[in-house]
């Protein structure tokens, strides 16, 4: 008679096939991620506080493993190939995954690296005194900011950063939402180029919200205007603005006294609040990421 497999006979002759299978080091899975998402050896071997020869044999060790070409290197040429691409997104799964388990063997332990997307205000008055604070509480988790235009960072999203603290309409609010913020027409105290026509204005890169909302409400009520000053950078625009070259739009907690805000009665329409909000790339995130975005929600919501 013909011997019957009891019901986990399967799994274990799988499991069994895994275990004589070639296994992907964790190490040369990091070094890998680095390598990737640093844009070259050189960069990466710094990152990692290796030397960029220790960083080429591991990547040559993982593609002696993986049995394909990952990355192409040359002179002046930087890719990776169609496996790399397919390999990075498991790298970076495997790379959440171990924190996660070590995580959940020593609750106490989390480590990790959690890319933080903001804008320049958040990023550069807001957050820095907050991330110090988090770093004190959870030294083994790497902190990565990354700061662009508000199109710029949610482009990203995903891709390059793991939270996004940025700007949201009502109408297509995203995320926990941290505080309900003004939005301001300004111009200098000491000049008036809000009285010349066509107006001048400061604005940020096309695809900025209040680039767009700036035009857009200028455009609605029939006003002439020109750009006049052109900077992605919040600093640059206010300087702008403050020496009397243009009018702009800010957040009204971003402007400091040396700006005067316009109002209807300056010919300039009210324009709608918009909310600061935090959003996460994934759905299930890592430990690391988890207790990041908590730890900003805590402090931050108003």
């Amino acid at each position: 008679m013909a011997q019957r497999s009891s019901p986990t006979s399967g799994s274990r002759i799988e499991l069994r096939r895994g275990l004589r299978s070639p296994l992907l080091d964790m190490e040369l899975i990091r070094a890998f991620v680095a390598v990737a998402e640093a844009g070259g050896f050189t960069a990466a071997a710094d990152g990692l506080h290796r030397t960029q020869a220790a960083i080429s044999l591991q990547i040559k060790r993982l593609e002696e493993v993986a049995g394909a070409s990952l990355i192409v290197r040359g002179p002046g040429q930087f890719r990776l190939t169609d496996k790399g691409e397919v390999l990075l997104d498991y790298a970076r799964r495997l790379i959440a995954l171990n924190q996660e388990a070590l995580g959940s063997l020593d609750p106490e332990r989390v480590a990790g690296k959690v890319r933080l997307g903001a804008t320049e205000h958040y990023a550069s008055r807001v957050l820095p005194p907050v991330i110090a604070a988090f770093c004190s509480a959870y030294p083994d988790i790497q902190i990565e900011v990354h700061s662009d235009t508000w199109a710029a960072m949610r482009a990203a999203l995903g891709a390059e950063v793991d939270l996004l603290i940025g700007m949201s309409r009502r109408d297509e609010r995203r995320g926990v939402v941290l505080r309900t913020d003004e939005v301001v027409w300004a111009t200098s105290l000491e000049n008036s180029p809000h009285l010349r026509t066509p107006l001048p204005l400061a604005l940020s890169a096309p695809g900025a919200m209040f680039r767009q909302l700036a035009i857009s409400t200028l455009e609605a009520i029939g006003r002439d205007w020109r750009l006049a000053y052109l900077s992605k950078h919040t600093a640059a625009l206010e300087a702008a603005v403050a020496a009397g070259l243009a009018v702009s739009v800010f957040n009204h907690t971003s402007i400091g006294d040396r700006l005067r805000i316009l109002t209807p009665e300056d010919g300039f329409p009210a324009l709608p609040p918009i909310d600061i909000t935090i959003e996460t790339a994934a759905s299930d995130p890592p430990l690391s990421i988890r207790r990041f975005r908590d730890f900003l929600i805590a402090h931050l919501k108003a």
